[in-house]
């Protein structure tokens, strides 16, 4: 159940990851399991998502961003802006993007539009990931 609700929440469903994280340090606490190894699992199953979620983005065919209601969400204009943002700031805005619930799909979806490198998004969450997801199990 908390590795479906990992999963939901980097997919857009309205449950902040950090909810099943706590969780999770509750559980070890009340079930005597090991906080390191579910922080490590639990780091290794939302960076494995995160990542899904940025591949997604980089691999979508330009046709998609093309499409008129594509176009009306997005407009060009504003696709060259988000691109040049990313390619000025793309590191500290995936970093700070682990940190924004809600936001944090969409900012590693658009990562990938914006073509930000595969290994400079795996450094960039992979760090904050490190920071944010033990603390979140221990504080549970």
């Amino acid at each position: 159940m908390l590795l479906a609700a990992l999963l939901s929440s980097g997919f857009g469903v309205p449950i902040p990851e950090d909810i099943p994280l706590l969780l999770t340090g509750f559980l070890c606490e009340h079930t005597g399991e090991s906080v390191i190894r579910w922080s490590l699992f639990c780091y290794l199953f939302v960076m494995a998502r995160d990542t899904f979620v940025f591949m997604v983005g980089k691999k979508l065919p330009e046709r998609f961003t093309e499409n008129k209601l594509f176009r009306m969400v997005i407009p060009q204009h504003r696709q060259r802006r988000i691109e040049a943002w990313f390619d000025q700031r793309g590191l500290r805005t995936v970093f700070a993007g682990r940190f924004m619930p809600g936001f944090r799909a969409v900012v590693f979806f658009v990562a990938g539009r914006a073509g930000v490198p595969t290994w400079r998004f795996l450094l960039a969450d992979g760090v904050a990931g490190l920071i944010s997801i033990p603390v979140l199990v221990v504080l549970g």
